[in-house]
């Protein structure tokens, strides 16, 4: 009773009513550990993600007192993390479709890399058969030493209840919270990347996958590491939502219907994709584009295109024409529309879609489509299952 006294008298700790266990959670500082602390002369902690603000109110003491000494830095520009967004992995409550394109993205991903590690949630460690899991296995550990490749699927974020107790207790306001809350996520991903030990393999290249919703691991570039964003469409078609992987096939459908000179319709589109029509209509009526402007926008990117290229984005030496490609899909569109404006349709035609690949078109067509609607990816916000 006396803690819950103290807090509920105004003292540093926070109350929280579980309505799952129907318990009251009373959070409190730990003064045992504050005074074990307190009373070493002299403490070395060693952490390359500590935060010293936290850490001075855990000891009790100001944040001045603490003396940061970092390590000299090696760059870490021998990883590529790949930043794959995917529909559905928000929150840590993923459904049961949602799963099943894990399971398939996680087959593609051992298939292509034998030796490959995959990290997750626990809560999930038997849906996806993990063996690795946030918070543990992300942090300290030479289980990942050499490996060719790492993925990660979901987000490290801790129980938000129990984040904003901690907080409040540690700090005596949530102002602030936000900041520290991305922080503690960010500090996951940066212990992630250490996994290899890259440093040791100077002349190795090594590659990370990082599968969430809404991710931003911009924050790696300071560690050298190149970050690279793309849809899991991209990655792996089959792991994607049924309306990504629709959306994919429509426009191979009309590319296919043009090249054999057949009428483009959405009748004749369901027809070759084995679905109905309304279901074609969905697809891009729901985010209000009409027929005549998507048929537009094809008629224009596919006209009198060549149906040779390039058989890779690495067969282009081009330097315009790779930062076109190598930018995320968002970015693609970005700079494809101001291209446009300045240049015209043609010119972009011309300097860009003759000169490459059917299936890199493809994925410059997607970018395009994304920016007026058609896609998951610009506006982060993925569409239903189904």
């Amino acid at each position: 009773m006396i803690p819950l006294l103290e807090v509920w008298n105004g003292g540093n700790g926070a109350l929280r009513f579980n309505k799952a266990s129907r318990e009251l959670v009373i959070t409190v500082r730990d003064r045992r550990t504050t005074d074990i602390l307190k009373s070493i002369d002299f403490l070395v902690l060693m952490d390359s993600t500590l935060d010293k603000d936290k850490t001075a109110k855990v000891i009790d003491c100001h944040p001045n007192e603490i003396i940061e000494i970092q390590q000299f830095a090696r760059s870490l520009s021998n990883i590529k993390v790949i930043q794959v967004e995917a529909a559905g992995m928000k929150s840590s409550q993923w459904s049961p479709t949602c799963l099943d394109r894990l399971e398939t993205l996680a087959e593609y991903l051992k298939s292509k890399h034998p030796d490959i590690g995959i990290i997750g949630l626990k809560k999930y460690s038997e849906d996806l058969d993990l063996k690795s899991w946030w918070w543990r296995d992300n942090r300290g550990t030479n289980k990942f030493l050499g490996r060719e490749a790492i993925a990660t699927f979901g987000t490290p974020q801790s129980n938000l209840g129990a984040a904003e107790d901690e907080y409040l207790t540690l700090f005596g306001t949530m102002e602030g919270f936000k900041a520290y809350y991305r922080q503690q996520v960010k500090a996951e991903f940066t212990q992630l990347v250490g996994r290899f030990r890259a440093h040791l393999y100077p002349k190795r290249q090594f590659t990370l996958y990082c599968v969430s919703t809404n991710l931003d691991l911009s924050h790696l570039e300071r560690l050298g590491c190149a970050v690279i964003k793309r849809d899991v469409v991209e990655l792996c078609p089959e792991a994607a939502t049924r309306r990504q992987q629709d959306k994919r096939k429509m426009f191979n459908v009309c590319l296919q219907l043009q090249k054999t000179k057949q009428k483009i319709t959405q009748a004749a589109i369901a027809a070759k994709m084995k679905v109905t029509q309304s279901w074609i209509c969905k697809l891009f009526s729901d985010v209000g584009l009409t027929w005549s402007e998507f048929m537009k926008l094809f008629h224009d990117l596919y006209r009198g295109t060549k149906a040779d290229g390039i058989s890779s984005v690495d067969d282009v030496t081009n330097e315009r024409l790779r930062e076109f490609l190598e930018l995320d899909p968002v970015a693609v569109a970005k700079h494809c529309i101001k291209y446009i404006r300045e240049h015209g349709i043609e010119a972009l035609r011309d300097l860009l879609l003759e000169k490459v690949s059917t299936d890199v078109r493809m994925s410059i067509l997607g970018a395009l489509a994304a920016s007026l609607g058609l896609g998951e990816n610009f506006n982060y916000e993925p569409y239903p299952d189904g």
